[in-house]
C-alpha cells in the first residue's frame, strides 16, 4: 500500500496527484492521498476536489508516521516506512522500481515534477483535470492568441534568499518571449495572468494586452488550457496550463533556469528555454 502525502498549492497538488494516479495504474497497487497538511499546517486550499478526480483518501497522523519511519531505520530494508522525494524535478527511476518490488507500506512524502512520472497517462489526466464549470469568462480564443504567466507573490520573499529555490522571471525574460511571438504572428493578442495583476497593468502597456483578473485561481487554470501559444513562468500553475492545453501542437516559452540553487529544469523537452 502506497500514501501520497500532500501539500502546496494547485500546481504542486496537480503533480502529487498525477504522480498517484500513474502509480496506481503502472504497478497496479492501492495507492492511497493523504490531505491531513491542509487541515493542520497547510495555508493553501485542497484544490483536487474541484476537478473529476479520482483518489481514495486516507489520513496517517504525524505520530504515527514518525513511528513507522523510526520502526524501518533499524530494520533490514533499505527502504523505510516514510520516503521522502531524493532528487526534486528529476524522475526517479530507481524509486519505481524500488515500489514495484516493495511488500511493506509506504508513504511518499515529496512533489514528483517530472512529466516522465505520468506521459503515458496524459489522455486521462486530461480528462480527470477538467474543471466541473464549463462557464469562462473568455472563449472563441485564435490560434496568434498568446497566454503570458507572471508569478510573483510569495516569490518575490523568497527570491531575495539565496537559500530559497524560488526565482522571479524578470521583465527582460518577458519581453524577449513577446517579441518572439511579435515576429512569429502579424496579430498577436497576449493575456496576462497573474497573482499580482496590478503590477503587470503598471508595467505592461499596448494595445494588444488583456489581462485576466477577478477570477479564482480554478477558473484561470481552465482558460490556460484553451490556449495554443504559451509564456509560462516557473510556477507549477502555469506549467500545468501548458501541459494539458487543448491542442495537441502548442508553443511553450519557459525559463531557462526553474530554479535558484537546483540544476533541474522540469519544462518538456519540445518547450522553447528562453
Amino acid at each position: 500500500m502506497i500514501t501520497i502525502e500532500y501539500s502546496g498549492g494547485l500546481g504542486n497538488q496537480l503533480f502529487q496527484y498525477a504522480f498517484s494516479r500513474a502509480l496506481e495504474l503502472d504497478l497496479n497497487v492501492s495507492v492511497f492521498s493523504d490531505f491531513s497538511n491542509y487541515r493542520r499546517k497547510e495555508k493553501r486550499i485542497l484544490c483536487l476536489d474541484k476537478f473529476n478526480t479520482a483518489y481514495k483518501e486516507k489520513e496517517t497522523s504525524y505520530l504515527k508516521r514518525r513511528f513507522i519511519s523510526l520502526y524501518y531505520k533499524i530494520s533490514t530494508s533499505d527502504f523505510h516506512g516514510v520516503y521522502t522525494e531524493k532528487m526534486p524535478g528529476q524522475y526517479d527511476v530507481s524509486l519505481i522500481y524500488t515500489l514495484q518490488n516493495l511488500n511493506n507500506p509506504i508513504i511518499l512524502l515529496g512533489y514528483w515534477q517530472n512529466h516522465l512520472y505520468f506521459d503515458n497517462h496524459k489522455e486521462l489526466l486530461k480528462k480527470e483535470l477538467r474543471l466541473n464549470s464549463k462557464d469562462l469568462p473568455i472563449s472563441n480564443l485564435g490560434d496568434e492568441d498568446v497566454l503570458i504567466h507572471v508569478r510573483r507573490g510569495d516569490f518575490l520573499f523568497t527570491d531575495k534568499n539565496n537559500n530559497s529555490p524560488h526565482l522571479v522571471c524578470n521583465q527582460n525574460y518577458y519581453e524577449n518571449c513577446i517579441k518572439f511571438y511579435r515576429n512569429k504572428y502579424q496579430n498577436p493578442k497576449f493575456y496576462f495572468f497573474s497573482d499580482d495583476i496590478n503590477w503587470c497593468k503598471q508595467q505592461y502597456i499596448s494595445h494588444d494586452f488583456v489581462f485576466m483578473e477577478n477570477n479564482s485561481d480554478f477558473i484561470e487554470f481552465e482558460m490556460m488550457k484553451r490556449f495554443k501559444n504559451y509564456i509560462i513562468s516557473n510556477s507549477t500553475f502555469s506549467w500545468w496550463g501548458a501541459y494539458l492545453s487543448d491542442f495537441d501542437e502548442t508553443t511553450v516559452l519557459c525559463p531557462k533556469s526553474w530554479w535558484n540553487n537546483r540544476s533541474a529544469n522540469i519544462s518538456l523537452p519540445n518547450w522553447i528555454k528562453k
